[in-house]
């Protein structure tokens, strides 16, 4: 390969991609894991210095960098995210919808996912506003661009439906949840994971609006 190319896809050990791996696989260690690779990974991700700084650097060795260096940004922001570690999270996951909307568009399903993410996010800090308005976005735009019935299309919307939920839409949010619970079912069956959480999700929107006042 070219010789700037293989520097980038086969770092010495001291290097961005190559010292966020062996962190990453560190499960036990998630505050070293953070300690030593967030910042020079948002650094990264930032200013894309890792990956394009060579300008003669062959096209297709600059997507393959980049995308490995998302590919390494949504790991370690779900990550934040599953410990409660909600600003670090957040941080991540903004630049990597950035990254995504930069490198893929608005409407590509890696762009999606990553829109996706950051509304779960948002709604754990309590910014309600940005997270309905991500979910519906990663929503709507999964629906008309993979169809329905798309695994991607179902997580999205049932991501919505918790999102209006915890806002107390629930007419709405529980007419997403038993569409998303309609389509598992279809698409996986009922012993799949995501069906199960997604029927989960529909009992207590059905519950909640049991419990509410009615108008």
């Amino acid at each position: 390969p070219h010789p700037v190319a293989h520097r980038l896809l086969e770092p010495p050990p001291a290097s961005l991609a190559s010292h966020f791996g062996k962190m990453l696989r560190l499960a036990t260690r998630p505050t070293r894991v953070m300690a030593v690779c967030r910042a020079p990974l948002m650094r990264a991700v930032n200013t894309r210095a890792d990956v394009s700084a060579a300008q003669q650097m062959p096209q297709q060795y600059r997507d393959n960098a980049e995308g490995k260096l998302l590919q390494h940004l949504s790991k370690v922001a779900a990550k934040c995210f599953r410990e409660g570690k909600l600003d670090e999270s957040n941080e991540m996951y903004h630049a990597l919808v950035k990254a995504r909307r930069d490198r893929h568009g608005d409407r590509h399903p890696l762009t999606l996912r990553a829109v996706g993410a950051l509304s779960g996010v948002a709604q754990e800090r309590g910014d309600h506003q940005l997270a309905e308005s991500l979910a519906r976005e990663a929503s709507s735009t999964s629906r008309e661009l993979l169809g329905v019935m798309h695994p991607d299309s179902l997580q999205q919307l049932s991501n919505l439906a918790s999102v209006l939920s915890s806002q107390g839409k629930l007419g709405e949010a529980e007419h997403a949840a038993r569409e998303a619970v309609e389509g598992f079912k279809l698409v996986f069956g009922e012993s799949d994971r995501q069906f199960i959480e997604a029927k989960l999700l529909l009992e207590r929107c059905k519950q909640s609006s049991s419990l509410s006042p009615s108008p």
